[in-house]
Order: structure tokens, then C-alpha cells, then sequence
């Protein structure tokens, strides 16, 4: 893992899905705060911080999109996880304009206005993260 190594004196935020296997560097972390999809660790002495999206960041977006009942495939993709996770494998997300709409239309689900905010705090606060606000952004 990156932050383990190139990163480990620089704070660094990583964002992972909750597989079943789990890099060894995960264990020196400790979760200060979780919701359903998002769980908030911190590393025990490093300036580190994992967002970890249970179970999967492809199942995320889909628990989003149907929370804001949006249909999937009015954005050209697939309903059905499996197919969407070989959709999201292949693409680059980031410049699939597919992609690009379902996440403006996304905005407003509580789950990702969560990620946002707690990825927005610790980027403004970097070295100087307050735990407690953090566990705040979760209630």
C-alpha cells in the first residue's frame, strides 16, 4: 500500500471497498466513525486516514442511485451488479460521461453527501483533524 511506504510521513488519504481481504496495513487503523456504506479509520500514529465503502464502492452507488430512485439505466448502464461492476472495471469512471451524469444526479443522496463532507474535512484539515468533528459529520 502506497501510504505505507512512499506516503508514510505525509498525510495521505486512501479510500478502499471492504473486501474480504484486506491489505495488512488496514490492521494498524482503528474506525473512529462509520455509517451503512462508509466506515471512517484513522491509523494509530501516522497522519492516515482510510474511507472504507461496505461492501463495495459499485454496491454504493448503486444503494444512491436507488435511494434517489434513479434508474440506471437511463444513464446507459447496467441495473444489475454484476454487470455494472464489469461497467465500472472497464471504464474510466472519471471521464465516462455516463458516469459524469449519474454522479451530479447522485449529489443529493445522504451516503454521498456524507463521503463528500468527510472527504472535503480532511483535505481542509489535513495534519490538524479534530476527531470528534469527524464523528460528527456521521450522526
Amino acid at each position: 500500500m502506497m501510504m505505507e511506504s512512499s506516503l508514510k510521513d505525509q498525510f495521505s488519504i486512501g479510500v478502499i471497498d471492504n473486501d474480504k481481504r484486506q491489505h495488512s496495513y488496514v490492521s494498524m487503523f482503528d474506525e473512529i466513525a462509520h455509517s451503512k456504506h462508509i466506515s471512517l479509520l484513522k491509523h494509530r500514529e501516522r497522519p492516515h486516514y482510510l474511507v472504507r465503502v461496505t461492501p463495495a464502492m459499485d454496491q454504493f452507488i448503486m444503494d444512491c442511485a436507488a435511494e434517489q430512485n434513479i434508474n440506471l439505466q437511463d444513464y446507459e448502464l447496467p441495473s444489475k451488479l454484476e454487470e455494472f461492476t464489469k461497467v465500472t472495471k472497464d471504464v474510466n469512471v472519471k471521464n465516462d460521461r455516463r458516469f459524469k451524469s449519474l454522479f451530479k444526479a447522485l449529489d443529493s443522496s445522504k451516503e454521498m453527501i456524507l463521503l463528500r463532507s468527510v472527504l472535503n474535512y480532511l483535505n481542509t484539515h489535513q495534519y490538524q483533524c479534530n476527531i470528534v468533528e469527524l464523528q460528527k459529520l456521521f450522526e
